[in-house]
């Protein structure tokens, strides 16, 4: 901790001054000045410390009493330690000395060892000496740390250091550095040789079974069913009919209505003319893009407002490519190199125009 002026006084002629009444201790002295212009009267001065607590003269601390000081001079007390609660008091025969306390704070919690300190000569000597790092949670780093930062995370029980703007584990915590990067892959190896194939005899051909009765009569070809080929369940009353498909089968069911339903068992592919239902959802195993494909426009109609849980990423393009982009007007796209920076434009019908402020991309 650095040296504090604590006080400063210039008392009445013999008049005993409270400089300061101490809350901490103090490492302290007192500088005494004469100030007078002329060289008499000879001021005499007195400087004491009453103890905290002192109820009596007799205990007070003097660190000089009736001390002349001549013309021009000044002098310093020994340093002298204080307590909480002490007061330090000083007095002069003439108005013409100034006093001025000074003093270091004994404290362990602001001392040398709060103090950064840099090791020029790079070694720390000795069996007892000890490095406490910085330890704390994840949550707990610092913000002002710099690169080369080192502390101890206690969630991951192991060392990590600043390298840039992330933090780095250095040690597994268990005694064992941090694991190097993995190494290359080495080649294949040669394919070894194919085993003979050992093939085992035939055994022999049992005797033939005797022949069964003569084949009776074919009998009569039966009248082709209805609907050649498809399940007709457009007059059904009954509302919990239904068409189960399978991969095996292909072809056109018809439907309720006029409308069909069309599976191909060859490419997996189910055609309808029209599905209502309240969401339709990817499979919870799909990995990647969720497409929607169409040979035509597609128009989203709802009769309120449509909901993005997502950002909504629009087509790139370049103004080169803008040049010769046929949209309609109101369309939106991301710019990619407009002359400003990567910009939103829009179509107005005959121009495509930066949002920020109208101009035309260029």
């Amino acid at each position: 901790m650095a040296i504090q002026r604590l006080a400063s006084a210039r008392p009445q002629a013999n008049v005993d001054t409270g400089m300061v009444t101490f809350s901490d201790s103090y490492l302290v002295s007192v500088i005494a000045t004469n100030i007078s212009p002329s060289a008499t009267p000879i001021p005499r001065v007195a400087i004491y410390i009453v103890p905290s607590g002192a109820s009596t003269e007799g205990s007070y601390v003097y660190l000089s009493n009736n001390l002349d000081l001549t013309y021009g001079t000044s002098f310093e007390t020994f340093r002298f330690a204080v307590n909480p609660g002490d007061g330090l008091f000083v007095r002069s025969s003439q108005p013409t000395v100034s006093f001025s306390a000074y003093g270091l704070l004994q404290d362990d919690a602001i001392g040398q060892g709060d103090l950064p300190l840099t090791f020029t000569n790079k070694v720390i000597r000795g069996v007892n000496n000890t490095l406490y790092l910085d330890v704390g949670a994840t949550a707990d780093r610092r913000p002002d740390a710099e690169v080369g930062y080192v502390r101890f995370n206690t969630e991951y029980s192991a060392l990590e250091v600043l390298t840039g703007e992330e933090w780095e584990l250095v040690g597994t915590g268990t005694g064992d550095g941090a694991t190097g990067p993995t190494g290359p892959t080495g080649p294949i190896g040669d394919t070894g040789p194919t085993g003979p194939e050992v093939t085992g005899p035939t055994g022999p051909t049992g005797p033939t079974g005797p022949s069964g009765g003569p084949t009776g009569p074919t009998g009569a070809t039966g009248p082709t069913g209805p609907g050649g080929g498809a399940i007709d369940v457009a007059n059904t009353t009954d509302t919990t009919t239904f068409v189960g498909l399978y991969e095996d089968a292909s072809g056109t069911i018809g439907g309720k209505t006029n409308s069909g339903i069309t599976y191909n068992a060859s490419t997996e592919v189910l055609a309808v003319t029209a599905v209502e239902t309240g969401s339709i959802n990817a499979p919870s195993s799909l990995t990647g893009t969720y497409t929607l494909t169409s040979p035509t426009t597609i128009t989203l109609d709802p009769v309120d407002e449509i909901i993005n849980d997502a950002p909504m990423k629009l087509v790139s393009k370049t103004v080169l490519e803008l040049s010769t982009l046929v949209a309609s007007t109101g369309s939106i796209v991301f710019c990619t190199n407009e002359t400003g920076g990567a910009t939103l434009a829009f179509y107005d019908g005959s121009d495509w125009r930066r949002v920020t402020d109208r101009a035309v991309v260029q």
